[in-house]
């Protein structure tokens, strides 16, 4: 009998051995798809739903550790201020459809033209920035000028198929060592607002 109850309480043992291996494997599992999808949701907070760009949030923190880098290394940092030039006309006279669809047209161009390591994204309504590390004025110029020429050699589709052609506004900025965020931005906006002035359609530094 005792041998009995010692044989049925083995068993016993085993399954629930067996169930709790089981059950931490499962938890395992769940723990990890959790972490995935945490990863997904914070990459999807900073994504421009619209353009499919990094949005605003992700550019200043980006800003941010580049300019810490550049003061560290000793490196040039250069920003590119893009905005769609006569926009508002395009929404008025398009539709904002047409408007969103050259939004994206636009994003998509400048991002086939990027290095790898520049980081690129929506700054707010139809302005973009680019982020340009370890690039002196000479050769950023040279970058926001064949970011111009890509917008301006893609066209957008309007709703009964005419071909719109696009162009942008390029401020360039180079950082020196008491800039911050909010400096830094403002220099290239300046210098996309005298880009405007000047025609439009050109890079002003």
């Amino acid at each position: 009998m005792i041998f009995l109850c010692l044989a049925v309480a083995g068993v016993v043992l085993g399954r629930l051995l067996i169930r709790l291996q089981h059950g931490r494997r499962e938890l395992a599992v769940t723990n990890a798809d959790l972490a995935e999808a945490n990863k997904d949701l914070a990459l999807l907070a900073r994504i421009d739903k619209l353009t499919g760009v990094y949005n605003r949030r992700h550019i200043e923190e980006q800003i941010d550790i580049l300019l810490h880098a550049a003061v560290r290394d000793r490196a040039p940092l250069s920003v590119l201020m893009l905005d769609v030039d006569h926009f508002k006309a395009v929404n008025d006279i398009e539709g904002h459809e047409v408007g969103d669809r050259a939004l994206r047209c636009m994003a998509t161009a400048i991002r086939i033209a990027l290095r790898p390591g520049d980081v690129f994204g929506r700054w707010g309504g139809e302005a973009f920035l680019v982020l340009l590390p370890g690039t002196a004025a000479e050769v950023a110029q040279l970058i926001g000028e064949r970011l111009r020429s890509h917008v301006a050699a893609t066209p957008v589709a309007s709703d009964d198929g005419r071909r719109l052609p696009m162009t942008v506004s390029v401020g360039l900025a180079v950082a020196d060592s008491h800039d911050v965020l909010g400096t830094l931005v403002a220099r290239a906006d300046a210098a996309m607002y005298r880009a405007k002035s000047a025609g439009r359609n050109r890079v002003a530094a």
